[in-house]
Order: structure tokens, then C-alpha cells, then sequence
């Protein structure tokens, strides 16, 4: 099948039958898993792979959005949520400091990757207010860049709206707190969203909840970037991060869920470094950490019993959200239902911009 977004082929396994032809020359385990164009059930493949302790093992291609069609919804596995089809995007916001305070903040940076991890949007925001802290170790951001490409946030935010369907399903890390720095509307800018957080986390027997990760944990603990957490972060590149973190679930689910739970152990097993709020709870005289956030890893309320009977539904970002850290004050009723006669802003011709952007950040 065809990606319609790019026109690039993105073609998921057909499942079939293991046949017991003697082939005539070695086969490859990994390569038969990756390759979309035989006629292999990769189920039954790892079925057979986990009984000779070889499965566990096995890693993700490099290139793993063409192995994987984003349009076809995956696989249902036991005690994970069901997930949507596509087509997937990934929104990050960074934001500047303009204030003292931990909530004095203002968008400065909107990236907007999509399933090839390709840039769609790379917009630089310049706010009203002064800002007191450019927080560059988390934005990557200064003041040459924003007031050189730095536009109104309602200008911005109508450019991440003109590259984003609105049958899109958003991914994010707290994303959230993402749709509500933009005001996005579900069922009116997009169709679905995943919070990223809650795909690798753990489950407590101490707690009875969930804990959550960093996306530098993440990193470092899936995709293998052992300086992940020492790293200078953006939007445009934790964006295309989460992408990857997404993407190795998502091969998980179709091939591999035993390397998943392998992950997760990993992720539960490795010293987690202080986060930067730790570190520097006041930086260039700007509070870094909320009262109410307890850092990374961080704990999600449950209400039930026991996790591994827990499905989380995908929910509407403009209701309220049963767990900590998603910044409830900042969510918006959603009076009005102009799905059928709002159109989608006019496109902008982001190529000069995108260019000249991307070789200042």
C-alpha cells in the first residue's frame, strides 16, 4: 500500500502460512522478520523464535516506518491499549520563561514531525512578554533566533494547523500539555492522540500506579543514546525522538513483545539522572519545578485494583484528565461543534523560513 501523505510505500506483512519447504541457502531470522514482502505470519514466526529463546533478542530495523503501515491499526495485545491507525504525527512544544515563576511561560518553538520523521513544521514563536529565560539547556532557544524567525503565536499556531490533517492522531510526551499550550481541538484539528508516556512505563506493586519516564530515560533506555540525558534538547529534535520511541512500540506490538517487556525492565533497572529541575531548581532566577510535580520517574493515580487489567481509553484532551502532572488548569471547555463548517487554514509556503530556521537552531 501507499502512504498517502508522502506517496512513500509503507507495506505491513500480510500474514500467511509457514510453509516446511527446505530453502537452499541459510535464512536469516532477523531479515524474514523485517522483510514486509514475504509470506510469513511474523506471530507465528516469533511464536517459534520465543521457544528458542531468540526473539527477546531481536532489534528494530533501522528504518522502521517502512516495515509498518501506519493506516492499518495494530495488532490487539493483552493488557496494552488498543491504538488507532494512522496517519501519526508527532507536536512538541518549547517553551521560554517569562517570568519567575514556574507557570510564567510562553511558547517559543512549535515542531511538527510526521511518520517518515520528516519536519513538517519548525516554527519559532517570539512572545508579547518579556522573557526573563530563554532556558536554553531544554530549548535550544535565544534571543538572535526568535527575534530573527520568531513569529505571533496565533501566526504559528495557523502554520502548524495548514501541515496538520485533521484526521491526524497526534503522539507526545505529556502531550496534553502541548494541545493545550496551541488550543488544538479534538474532532476539529485532529482525530486521536497518544501520550507517549503511557506506552513505556511500569507498573508499581509498591504504589498500585504507573511510573512514568523522561523521554532522555526513554532514550537513553530503548533507543540506545547513552548521553541522552546529558544532551541539549529542542523541539524539532525531541520530536523526532518521540517519533522513534513511538515507532520501536509500535514494531513491539507487530513483532517482538517480549523485547518490549525487556525495555521495560531496562527502563525500571537504570539509574535515572536528576532532572534538569533538580538540578537547577532556580536557573537565570526562574523557579524550574512546580509544587505539584514530583519529577521523573513520576507516579500516575490509578482507580483500579490491579494494572494489568487496565485499558486506557484514548480520551478527549478538553475534558478532565484523572491523572497528575497534565496541567488541568489549563484545559479548555469545548462549547462549539463547527466540525462540518470550519475549513482548515490556507497553506503557508514554509520553505524559505524552514531553511533559514533550521540552519540557525
Amino acid at each position: 500500500s501507499t502512504n498517502g501523505i508522502n506517496g512513500s510505500a509503507n507495506t505491513t506483512p500480510t500474514p500467511g502460512i509457514l510453509t516446511t519447504t527446505t530453502p537452499t541457502a541459510p535464512i536469516n531470522a532477523a531479515a524474514m522478520l523485517y522483510s514486509p514482502y514475504l509470506n510469513l505470519n511474523p506471530y507465528l514466526m516469533n511464536m517459534n523464535m520465543m521457544g528458542m529463546g531468540m526473539n527477546q533478542f531481536m532489534e528494530p530495523p533501522t528504518d522502521i516506518s517502512s516495515g509498518i503501515n501506519q493506516m492499518q491499526a495494530p495488532p490487539v495485545w493483552q493488557n496494552e491499549r488498543d491504538l488507532p491507525e494512522g496517519p501519526y504525527y508527532v507536536l512538541k512544544v518549547s517553551c521560554v520563561a517569562t517570568g519567575t515563576e514556574s507557570d510564567d511561560r510562553s511558547v517559543g518553538h512549535i515542531a511538527l514531525i510526521d511518520w517518515n520523521l520528516k519536519t513538517k513544521a519548525n516554527v519559532f514563536v517570539k512572545p508579547e512578554k518579556e522573557i526573563k529565560s530563554y532556558i536554553e539547556p531544554l530549548t535550544s532557544l535565544n534571543k538572535e533566533l526568535l527575534d530573527k524567525y520568531g513569529y505571533e503565536l496565533e501566526a504559528a499556531i495557523n502554520i502548524i494547523k495548514s501541515e496538520l490533517p485533521t484526521n491526524a492522531v497526534i503522539i507526545g510526551q505529556n502531550i496534553i500539555m502541548d494541545l493545550n499550550w496551541l488550543g488544538l481541538k479534538q474532532g476539529e484539528d485532529f482525530r486521536q492522540y497518544i501520550d507517549l508516556r503511557d506506552l513505556w512505563r511500569s507498573w508499581s506493586e509498591y504504589y498500585k500506579s504507573y511510573t512514568h519516564y523522561s523521554l532522555s530515560h526513554q532514550a537513553k533506555c530503548i533507543l540506545g543514546y547513552p548521553n541522552a540525558d546529558q544532551q541539549k534538547h529542542s523541539a524539532s529534535y525531541d520530536g523526532i525522538t518521540t517519533m522513534k520511541l513511538f515507532q520501536y512500540y509500535l514494531w513491539c506490538r507487530y513483532y517482538n513483545m517480549q523485547g518490549f517487556y525487556n525495555k521495560v525492565q531496562v527502563l525500571q533497572n537504570t539509574q535515572i539522572e536528576p532532572s534538569f529541575a533538580k538540578k537547577h531548581p532556580i536557573y537565570e532566577g526562574v523557579q524550574m519545578q512546580q509544587k505539584r510535580y514530583k519529577g521523573v520517574p513520576y507516579i500516575t493515580n490509578t482507580n483500579v485494583a490491579s494494572a494489568k487489567s487496565k485499558r486506557l481509553d484514548i480520551v478527549n484532551p478538553n475534558d478532565n484528565d484523572t491523572q497528575t502532572n497534565n496541567n488541568d488548569d489549563n484545559n479548555k471547555n469545548d462549547d462549539e461543534n463547527n466540525n462540518n463548517t470550519k475549513t482548515k487554514p490556507a497553506k503557508v509556503n514554509l520553505l524559505t523560513h524552514q531553511n533559514d530556521a533550521a540552519k540557525a537552531e
